[in-house]
């Protein structure tokens, strides 16, 4: 009897103690086959899948798809440099040297543009910036800004500081708001074509201080 009652615990503590890979619970303690509780589960392949693996994969797969496509770039980046300027801010800034703006600069569309003729010589051709949102010429080199300034609808600024510069004149009749200096001797021998009133015209060049000339 005795030797009886031992053989049936035995048989009960193997019974208890079986591993069954087919039981709901995987027979690995209670993971379930998508690793709930944060380890390792199972995929379709009956394999162990670490649940920090999957994350990552789906990190990476997320970056993937808010990448620009090839070839995007900045616009204001491409457009500036096809001018021989560059993009800082959004606005296009180009540097002239005698030799680098020999003829006429022109600024790309749709951006603020900023000239700067700082050479002797500088800007022969003359600035067109009629297409640009807004638009800054600094003409400081002697004989800078040989031909016209021409401006567009936008805020315009022109300050011909060198000697002799400016000499073929500034147009700005159509921008909301213009400012041309002629501090340099003898500069602006064109005189400005300024918008608005009379009032905006201070004879060689113009000025947005009164309110009917600023209408931007």
């Amino acid at each position: 009897m005795g030797r009886t009652r031992r053989i049936g615990c035995v048989l009960a503590l193997v019974s208890a103690c079986s591993f069954n890979p087919s039981a709901p619970g995987g027979g690995a303690g209670n993971q379930d086959r998508g690793g709930r509780d944060g380890g390792p589960g199972l995929d379709g392949a009956g394999s162990l899948v670490d649940a920090a693996t999957v994350d990552a994969a789906t990190a990476d797969a997320g970056a993937a798809d808010a990448a620009p496509p090839d070839g995007g770039g900045d616009a204001c980046d491409q457009a500036c440099a096809a001018a021989g300027g560059t993009c800082t801010g959004g606005t296009c800034i180009i540097m002239c040297t005698a030799a680098g703006c020999s003829g006429q600069v022109v600024c790309p569309a749709g951006f603020p543009c900023e000239v700067q003729c700082l050479e002797t010589g500088s800007c022969a051709g003359g600035v067109d910036c009629s297409a640009a949102t807004q638009c800054s010429v600094t003409c400081g080199g002697t004989d800078s800004c040989g031909d016209p300034i021409v401006c567009g609808s936008g805020r315009c600024s022109v300050e011909c500081t060198g000697g002799g510069s400016c000499e073929g004149g500034s147009s700005c009749n159509e921008s909301c708001a213009c400012d041309v200096t002629c501090s340099g001797p003898g500069s602006c021998a064109a005189e400005a074509d300024c918008p608005g009133t009379p009032a905006c015209d201070d004879g060689a060049g113009c000025h947005s201080d009164p309110g009917s000339c600023d209408t931007c």
